[in-house]
Formats: structure tokens, sequence, C-alpha cells
């Protein structure tokens, strides 16, 4: 487990924001600083991991990234206002203010190494399982808010908790999620069913 996070940012919203989530996920501490001049000044080496979120405009600096090139016990995160169009092509690992807390949690994770020995695996409910199946046959919001009794408006909200819960967001991949979960019946199912 790392043994810090380091937050650099000069907004204290962001920094009180991400703190928030992080105590919310993890047992480690946070420190929080609006410069990396301010960053430099308190910074210890550790024998451990330890983590910077910064924001890009940071990443860039030079002095920044020599610093992190001395420090490879550092694994550092950037913090985005909006996901890049190719994130694979991005070459380092980052958050974006618009992630739900699931997410900011699994990169953070995935980044780092981490596990928390503390968190259990997110398991969808016996009704979210019935929205996802619905859905992966192609049913509309309306739809499976017809065929479960439930309004449209409680549908959304599933469907927003299994996105979350499985770190998908389009309808495709949680069709193809429920195909590979055995969720759906495959066998006497015509792929044009499917969406």
């Amino acid at each position: 487990m790392a043994d810090c996070v380091y937050i650099i940012h000069v907004s204290e919203i962001v920094q009180l924001g991400l703190t928030s989530v992080l105590h919310r996920h993890f047992n480690f501490s946070v420190k929080s600083f609006a410069t990396f001049h301010d960053f430099l000044v308190s910074f210890e080496t550790t024998n451990g991991t330890s983590i910077i979120i910064s924001g890009h405009e940071l990443s860039i600096r030079p002095d920044f990234n020599n610093f992190l090139a001395a420090h490879p016990e550092l694994t550092s995160i950037v913090l985005l206002k909006r996901a890049p169009e190719q994130e694979e092509e991005t070459g380092f690992h980052f958050i974006c203010m618009d992630h739900s807390q699931t997410e900011i949690r699994d990169r953070i994770e995935r980044a780092s190494g981490i596990l928390n020995e503390e968190k259990t695996p997110s398991e969808l409910t016996d009704r979210e399982i019935e929205v996802l199946k619905l859905l992966a046959m192609g049913n509309s919001n309306k739809e499976i808010a017809a065929k479960l009794y439930i309004s449209t408006h409680t549908v959304i909200s599933h469907r927003k908790n299994i996105s979350e819960k499985l770190s998908i967001r389009s309808a495709s991949g949680l069709t193809v999620y429920a195909v590979l979960n055995n969720y759906i019946d495959t066998s006497n199912l015509d792929i044009g069913d499917l969406i």
C-alpha cells in the first residue's frame, strides 16, 4: 500500500474533493500542496511507493519530470479536465474530473499496483442483473421499466450503478460483459437480437 498520496493542484476545491475520494477508498495519508515548490519544501524520501496527483500543466514541466526521474518510488497520475480522445496513446496514468469515485479508485490502483485489502468487490444486485440482461437484449430504458414494473428513472439509476461497478460505459460493452459472464443464454439466440 502507498505510504502517501501527494496532491499538487492550485484549486483547494480539487484538493478537498480528491482527498475525500481517497480517504473513502484507501487507508493512506494524503498531503495537498498548491504549488510544486510547496511540495518540494516538505517532501521527504520514503522507503515505500507513493503517488503524486497533479494537474496536466505540471506534468509537462521539465523540472517536475526531472524530479520524477530522480525518484522512481513515486508514481505520477495526471488530473485532466476530460479524457483524451485516444486514451491508450497518452503514455501516462491519468484520472479525470468527471470520473466516478469507482473509476478514480480503479485507475489509482492500476497505476500504482495498490491492492486495497479492505475493499470488497462490487457485485451486481439481483435487480441490476435483471436490468443488465434486458439491456443486453436490446431493450430501451422505457421497455426495461415496463417489464420490471419500475420507473424509467429507477432504470437509469440502475444502469449508472452497473456502469460504475463494472467500469463499462457503453451499452455494447455491457452486452459483451453480460454474454461473457453468462447472464444471457446465447445458445438459442440470433446475434441480430443483441445490440
